[in-house]
């Protein structure tokens, strides 16, 4: 039977409909899925190509000597969520600040919150980081205690408190920076190196450094920053006594309101806040002073400026520092500053050796300490920690079914969403612990 034009257009406009309807579910979904990878992690910003690649080939050495020496104690009888249970019981006891306890289960990010405990309702930078690795790989089932502190120790906190009374009954605690040489901590990046931060301050970096090439320098030490310890201040006082060496200047407001009062009085704050990059690496010494712990991402932009870092030889380290040499990738000077104006008189005197070690400096960074690199680190540590894991992931299962303090964040909008319905936990709209 021969069809009607009114039959075809009918028929025609029905198929219209039907694709339509398709496309714009096709279209939600994606904007949907999109709007996730935004919000939650840092998938849009790593070069997935440049990420994989990595992974596939065999990492810088130096990468696996570090973590396989942070693992050692716990090679011979694994991690298993009791170990963990005891290591935590221990932390919250003796310093309870800003250490989190995270599982992943079944390639998906769960995070405990105490009873009383505000539930966030934006991920953290390391959150983000952790469900972005997961998304590009798989990571077996673990139980994991995360200090989002500075360091370690930092305050008042003991230098063990951490430290369980029985020794097999030990986890390890994994933070940005420790005290050199302490045990039972694992390294790994700051929430600033693996955010949207350290990849606008690469971008900075080198675009400033096309600019300013080592014979375009002035010889001139600069710096500018926050006043998180007794020497910056020294630095920028230092600075007022020579200030044909140097110049130093706080540039954020403190909350102590005499001390900010002394601070302006003595000369030493600035209100103009940040210096452009550009400005910044027109002068060959950058002094590097260390901050609570570590300043980061401070020491990876120096290392990529092609410009020396003068750094302060402090106690504290970060998850790149074993392989960087004195002399050879920065010039060091004291603890207390008291060398620096004789480092920057050296360096003067020795301009083309500078030139050379700010070279160092640049290629190790460039080749270990890029988005891709930071990510890379990050993944090798959570999968040396799944190889060592123990623990029973069926059993765990229904611990956190069972026990409302263990939430699900792999899709923190979604959470977001039933914690607003229900009502039944105190929540604010921050991204904590990001400081």
């Amino acid at each position: 039977m021969k069809k009607t034009p009114n039959a075809i257009l009918k028929k025609t406009i029905s198929l219209i409909l039907i694709l339509s309807a398709i496309s714009y579910s096709s279209w939600f979904l994606i904007n949907k899925h999109n709007k996730y990878l935004f919000r939650e992690t840092f998938v849009k910003e790593l070069n997935k190509k440049v990420f994989k690649s990595k992974i596939k080939k065999k990492p810088p050495t130096w990468m696996c000597e570090q973590i396989q020496e942070e693992f050692e104690p716990f090679v011979l009888n694994g991690i298993t969520s009791k170990t963990v249970e005891k290591t935590f019981k221990k932390i919250k006891k003796t310093s309870p600040g800003n250490v989190i306890r995270y599982r992943i289960i079944n390639n998906e990010l769960f995070r405990y919150f105490d009873d009383d405990e505000t539930v966030s309702l934006k991920d953290s930078s390391l959150e983000k980081a952790i469900k972005t690795i997961l998304y590009f790989e798989p990571i077996k089932d673990i139980d994991i205690i995360i200090s989002h502190q500075d360091g370690i120790p930092i305050g008042r906190d003991p230098e063990g408190f951490y430290i369980t009374e029985k020794k097999e009954m030990q986890s390890p605690i994994l933070c940005s920076a420790k005290k050199k040489n302490l045990p039972l901590v694992v390294l790994i990046p700051d929430w600033r190196s693996v955010s949207r931060w350290w990849l606008k301050e690469i971008s900075s970096v080198l675009k400033a450094t096309e600019k300013n090439n080592w014979e375009s320098k002035k010889n001139y030490a600069f710096w500018r920053g926050s006043c998180t310890n007794g020497i910056r201040p020294k630095l920028c006082k230092m600075a007022l006594k020579y200030p044909n060496h140097l110049y130093a200047k706080i540039n954020s407001k403190v909350e102590n309101e005499d001390l900010q009062m002394q601070f302006e009085q003595e000369g030493i704050y600035c209100s103009k806040g940040w210096y452009p990059m550009e400005k910044v690496l027109e002068n060959k010494y950058l002094p590097l002073m260390d901050g609570v712990m570590s300043a980061a991402p401070a020491f990876q932009s120096r290392l990529l400026s092609n410009s020396l870092t003068l750094k302060q030889n402090y106690s504290g380290v970060q998850w790149f520092f074993k392989p960087l040499k004195p002399y050879v990738h920065y010039v060091p000077i004291k603890q207390d500053i008291s060398d620096l104006i004789e480092k920057i008189e050296w360096a003067k005197k020795n301009d083309g050796l500078c030139k050379e070690i700010s070279k160092n400096a640049t290629d190790f960074a460039l080749n270990n300490l890029m988005f891709e690199d930071v990510y890379l680190y990050f993944y090798l540590v959570l999968k040396k920690y799944s190889s060592l894991s123990l623990i029973n992931s069926e059993e765990i299962k229904k611990e956190i079914k069972n026990n409302s303090n263990w939430m699900n964040i792999q899709k923190r909008e979604k959470l977001k969403k039933n914690l607003l319905k229900s009502g039944f936990r105190k929540v604010c709209n921050r991204a904590e612990p990001d400081f």
